[in-house]
């Protein structure tokens, strides 16, 4: 039970450091605050597609016959 303690610390934590930062980084006009806002959503949607698509294995990449690159059996010495 303490680690699940200190694990919700640690998230609160980074939470409040995200939070602190995204108002710093608007503040010293860095970046408008739509930069920081539209940030912030990007990451949230790649977070959750992360770990609801692909943790489920809804998603398949086969790296085999895509793109301009040759591919080549064992038993053959020339391009698919």
């Amino acid at each position: 039970m303490r680690s699940a303690t200190i694990q919700l610390y640690m998230k609160q934590l980074a939470w409040l450091g995200a939070v602190l930062l995204s108002i710093l980084i608007v503040a010293s006009r860095k970046h408008y605050t739509v930069d920081v806002i539209v940030a912030w959503y990007t990451v949230y949607l790649v977070i959750h597609f992360i770990n609801h698509k692909l943790s489920k294995g809804e998603i398949y990449c086969s790296m085999e016959n895509t793109g301009p690159i040759h591919t080549f059996h064992a038993n053959k010495h020339h391009p698919i």
